[in-house]
């Protein structure tokens, strides 16, 4: 499963922290990855293995 988030920039600006390094930490312990990518906004991809039930 992907998920993407983006923004355009427009507020403020983004930088490591709690939150994202959070966010990949969980993201990890399922197997996924989280990449942030942009310079005038900002894009987060989030990627999870789905495991069949």
């Amino acid at each position: 499963m992907r998920l993407v988030a983006a923004d355009d920039g427009v507020g403020g600006v983004v930088k490591e922290g709690n939150g994202l390094t959070g966010l990949r930490e969980r993201i990890g312990a399922l197997g996924g990855r989280v990449r942030r990518t942009g310079s005038a906004g900002t894009t987060l991809t989030v990627a999870v293995p789905l495991r069949p039930a």
